[in-house]
């Protein structure tokens, strides 16, 4: 009897469970971001409510998915996989439209004055500090989709 359950206990590779642990960092992070703003929107003085509460549901949302992809994963659920590679797919799909999207903002903006408030805000186009993030965030997600995709030995874990 204590054989049979040994043999039904998946061996889950080191670069799934890694993956997990990505996604259990991410849900964390979800969570703090939405403390921190939490916090940050209550010393504001104008709060457009029409945008921040929609912005906290989708990071909620986001985190309660990123823990249960990542607990998934560490189990050898077949979905979590699926949902981890679609999110990797879509991060990839959206820093491309990003980039797009930034690099037209940063040349539409050149040379043109903004007060000092304005312009820190603007900085966030800056297309020389995103396209390094950008670079990276391809990678890892390529890296992630690619290898969950494509690697014999998830398949078979995940069968």
């Amino acid at each position: 009897m204590v054989e049979k359950n040994q043999a039904q206990v998946k061996e889950i590779p080191v670069g799934v469970k890694i993956i997990s642990v990505l996604y259990h960092i991410l849900a964390a992070l979800c969570i703090i971001s939405l403390i921190w703003g939490s916090f940050f929107i209550l010393g504001a003085i104008e709060i457009n409510y029409t945008l921040v509460i929609p912005l906290a549901v989708l990071l909620l949302g986001f985190a309660i998915l990123s823990f249960f992809v990542g607990r998934g994963l560490w189990k050898g659920n077949n979905w979590s996989r699926i949902v981890a590679i679609v999110i990797a797919i879509l991060n990839i799909i959206v820093t491309i439209v990003m980039l797009a999207v930034v690099s037209y903002l940063s040349r539409s903006m050149t040379n043109l004055s903004y007060p000092n408030n304005i312009q820190n805000i603007l900085e966030i186009f800056d297309i020389r500090k995103f396209i390094p993030k950008a670079i990276v965030n391809i990678v890892i997600n390529g890296l992630i989709a690619g290898y969950l995709l494509f690697s014999r030995k998830v398949k078979e874990t995940f069968k």
